[in-house]
């Protein structure tokens, strides 16, 4: 693998991209980017209602190394497991928590958040501490200690 590819919406995803682009000294493009490899790639996406964004023409352009999904829920593997269902992924995977700025958002997805959050902050379950925080006040959980299972799986690899 020589490439990271990932697509971002308010930044989350970018940062994370940016960070192990960093650690394993390789370059990290958006997805939307015209660029060929012929080597498997790390793809990088956010989720969106379950899905990861870009990952279906991602895997008709590239082959993908392993997947990155980026997202506001708790990185638990009950919800990594989830997103790995709904996105029928094959490849290895790995969930980061991004978080939430509200003011990035636009249209159709400003308005999605807003009914999601409000409908979560009612429900008030326990465990989702962390996801009504970001609803309330936005913020970010990026954290560069994610990263670690992804390296040393990747390190792994390269034996």
């Amino acid at each position: 693998m020589n490439s990271i590819i990932y697509e971002s919406n308010t930044g989350f995803t970018k940062q994370y991209a940016m960070m192990l682009q960093e650690k394993l000294h390789i370059p990290a493009y958006e997805r939307k980017a015209k660029h060929a490899f012929k080597e498997p790639i790390i793809y990088m996406g956010w989720t969106f209602a379950g899905k990861i964004v870009g990952l279906r023409a991602a895997r008709k352009k590239y082959k993908i190394f392993c997947v990155i999904g980026v997202g506001m829920g708790d990185p638990t593997e009950d919800y990594r497991v989830e997103i790995q269902k709904a996105n029928q992924i094959e490849e290895p995977f790995f969930y980061l928590q991004g978080g939430l700025a509200p003011q990035k958002l636009k249209g159709i997805k400003k308005w999605i958040i807003n009914m999601v959050g409000k409908m979560t902050i009612k429900e008030n379950k326990p465990g989702n501490e962390r996801v009504i925080q970001l609803f309330q006040e936005g913020g970010s959980y990026v954290d560069e200690k994610a990263l670690l299972p992804i390296l040393s799986f990747i390190n792994e690899q390269d034996r």
